[in-house]
């Protein structure tokens, strides 16, 4: 028992260490695929200029993106930079500190599809590969190796779009009368968000499970080793 209980202590100290470095992967993961989707946006609207301008009556909507990819990119470099930085010092042991991040994540998004909602008067952007965004907050969750905080990454940008889709399709200033969409298909996209979640959990639970049979493995083997030379 006490063995088991230190090979425990010893796994979570290097797991700890190792979700270290996932976080600044997955930070610096998402800088390259903002910055990629940010440039493919605007190769899109100067190849499809008149196709953009039937859907929205100014260029708002693009310079918000490009505004959103930009902050978001800023944030997640400062998070790389600390998340490197506190290693040490225990500060990415702290539990609520990834919620917290994934809210912001999150939150910045939605803020940014307000945004363009209200200057614009449109609703579109909720139909629009901006909202996908969401997905890649999802996705990258699994490098954070925590079944529940992909989940809550997932229940938020759930909840947080299909209460923005909610809200502004009953605004008689942003209807959606000529875009023929429905609320169902709003709850889709939000049951979608769930669950990839979910999806999102149960890959980085596999991952962190198989990482921990392997960590038994070799220290059980390195121990008879050591016994029996």
């Amino acid at each position: 028992m006490h063995l088991r209980t230190r090979i425990q202590n010893l796994f979570e100290e290097l797991f700890y260490t190792e979700l270290s470095g996932s976080k600044r992967l997955r930070a610096g993961i998402l800088i390259g695929l903002l910055g990629f989707q940010g440039v493919s946006l605007l190769l899109i609207y100067l190849l499809s200029s008149e196709e953009y301008f039937r859907l929205f009556s100014s260029s708002i909507a693009l310079y918000a993106v490009l505004i959103f990819m930009v902050i978001i990119i800023i944030y997640e470099i400062i998070a790389w930079h600390f998340t490197g930085k506190y290693t040490n010092a225990g500060f990415t042991r702290t539990h609520y500190s990834a919620y917290l991040a994934t809210f912001i994540e999150i939150s910045l998004l939605s803020l940014l599809l307000i945004f363009i909602i209200r200057y614009s008067n449109q609703v579109i952007i909720l139909q629009s590969p901006a909202a996908l965004t969401y997905f890649l907050f999802i996705i990258l969750s699994i490098l954070r190796l925590d079944f529940k905080l992909s989940l809550f990454t997932g229940l938020l940008a759930a909840f947080q779009y299909v209460l923005i889709s909610f809200i502004f399709t009953r605004d008689p200033m942003t209807g959606n009368e000529h875009l023929n969409i429905t609320n169902i298909q709003y709850l889709g996209y939000g049951a979608t968000m769930i669950t990839a979640g979910i999806a999102a959990g149960f890959a980085a639970d596999v991952i962190k499970r198989n990482m921990r049979a392997a960590f038994n493995s070799m220290y059980e083997k390195k121990m008879v080793i050591d016994l029996f030379g």
